[in-house]
């Protein structure tokens, strides 16, 4: 199937509401020592963060916990005063069981807690610590505690910690002051998106490709399918994505994992080959001059000169290695030498787009009025031979050149939205295949709704004809009862009736002859 994305009905755009960075510096500025230190609280960190001691009730409860686990994290091993307070805070909240965690926080000052806030969020975005923080992460992996339930009871200042050290991310202890404790704890247990302006639940759509099935945290409305990063960039050539499955990727990624590379040409002639880029989730290939292509055109009207020099530096990455001439001539004019770029993009987005694919291939990318101009052209070129013989050598080249380019240009749309047509096709098949197997289910289900009904009212009716054939036989049994009585009082009357005659010699009295 033809890779068709990104040709105008389809969306390119990486989700932009999906746009909270995660490690991305560029966009968000994290400084160590930008935060105000006020002596007070260096000095409570200095010594204890938390005031109060646990009582002994605190060290009875909860799991046993190895002592060498408490003083070694990914097989380093420190001692007492090898941590600092923050980070002796850190080891009790990963060891220890919620309840004595959420009592030690309770019996923290407002400024003890503000001041391990603001210190964690400084510690996750320190590379320094990352070792240090793999292992907390390793321990919490492995605790069974942490359970839906028992996170969404827990102190919300603990909460955040525990996501925010999950997630290495700092904005759970800075900005989700409208987050629920519940998102918090499906965040905390990879059921929803950690991103917080997304926090979609997972998997998206309840999709079951390599990447979401493993139900890692990935995300596939905002995550990079190769590092699972998210950042703020949006209408850029930084992220590429996949026709069918529609996940996005780093351009940066992609290329370092070679997903990003030459293949056979869906829609050119054989062995053609072009730039794809290979999808992770599902190996679907999407190429990539269209997709480029479309971005430029839709999005470098808005663009700044230097916008527009890093996304030349995307398209040079992505077909740098390129075997088709059509992408190894993408933008080499203003890649090679960035004088030729305008001072300022908004007022000249023609001229870049046109020179993007080389000035040897002809304007391919030109807006609608200009596309009418070329077609018109084309039209009035087609001229009796005695027009022609008329026209400069030169003139008659040219036009024929444009004219070829121009129909190698209608040729390349042609095969597009032939592709994309099938596309479509095959998803209406799908959809009628399945609108059929519809109908088949509900003309089995009306078929078994009406034998029930049929059973029911049969067995209504044997039960009515039941209870009518028992009233007929006790009214049976009634005159079966009255006859026998009838019959014992006859043979009753009989043996009086001889008892008489023997009596009387045999002759019948009166009564008898009445009788």
């Amino acid at each position: 199937m033809a890779s068709v994305s990104f040709s105008g009905s389809e969306t390119f755009l990486h989700n932009p509401s999906c746009s909270l960075t995660q490690n991305s510096m560029e966009n968000y500025e994290h400084s160590v020592g930008s935060h105000p230190i006020f002596q007070g609280i260096d000095q409570a960190a200095n010594n204890t963060i938390w005031q109060g001691q646990p009582s002994n009730e605190s060290k009875s409860k909860g799991p046993a916990i190895p002592s060498y686990r408490k003083s070694q994290l990914n097989g380093k091993r420190y001692g007492s005063s090898g941590f600092s307070a923050t980070e002796k805070v850190l080891n009790k909240i990963v060891l220890e069981p919620l309840q004595i965690v959420c009592r030690m926080i309770q019996e923290m000052s407002h400024q003890s807690v503000a001041y391990l806030r603001e210190s964690i969020g400084e510690m996750v975005i320190n590379s320094d610590k990352r070792g240090y923080l793999c292992a907390l992460q390793d321990t919490l992996q492995k605790r069974s505690d942490l359970t839906l339930d028992t996170l969404s009871k827990c102190h919300r200042v603990v909460l955040e910690i525990l996501v925010t050290l999950k997630t290495r991310l700092p904005d759970f202890l800075r900005k989700a002051n409208n987050v629920p404790s519940s998102d918090l704890g499906e965040i905390f247990l990879n059921l929803k998106c950690r991103n917080i302006a997304c926090r979609s639940i997972l998997p998206v759509d309840e999709c079951d490709c390599n990447v979401c099935v493993q139900k890692n945290g990935f995300c596939s409305a905002c995550m990079c399918l190769v590092c699972s990063e998210f950042d703020l960039a949006s209408n850029t050539c930084s992220w590429v994505g996949c026709d069918v499955c529609l996940h996005w990727c780093h351009t940066d990624c992609a290329l370092q994992g070679s997903h990003i590379r030459n293949g056979s040409s869906v829609t050119g002639a054989l062995r053609n080959t072009e730039m794809q880029f290979h999808c992770v989730a599902c190996g679907h290939p999407s190429e990539m001059f269209g997709f480029v292509k479309e971005v430029f055109k839709t999005c470098s009207k808005e663009w700044e000169t230097d916008v527009l020099v890093k996304e030349l530096g995307y398209v040079r990455k992505i077909f740098s290695s390129s075997e088709d001439s059509r992408g190894s001539n993408c933008g080499s004019n203003f890649i090679n030498d960035p004088s030729k770029l305008p001072e300022k993009v908004p007022g000249k987005p023609t001229d870049v787009m046109n020179e993007l694919v080389g000035s040897s291939k002809g304007p391919l990318w030109l807006d609608s009025s200009a596309k009418k101009s070329v077609r018109l052209e084309a039209g009035d070129s087609v001229l009796p031979m005695t027009d022609r013989s008329q026209r400069p050598n030169g003139d008659i080249e040219l036009n024929s050149l444009e004219r070829q380019q121009f129909i190698d240009e209608l040729d390349n749309v042609v095969r597009l939205k032939e592709a994309e047509a099938k596309l479509y096709q095959a998803r209406a098949d799908d959809a009628r295949r399945e609108a059929e197997g519809l109908k088949r289910i509900c003309k089995t289900k009306i078929e078994m709704i009406e034998k029930d009904y049929v059973n029911e009212l049969t067995r209504l009716q044997m039960s009515e004809a039941e209870e009518k054939r028992k009233q007929k036989f006790d009214e049976l049994q009634a005159l079966e009862q009255a006859h026998r009585e009838y019959l014992k009082m006859k043979a009753r009357m009989e043996g009086d009736v001889k008892n008489l005659l023997s009596k009387n010699g045999g002759y019948p009295t009166k009564l008898e002859y009445v009788m």
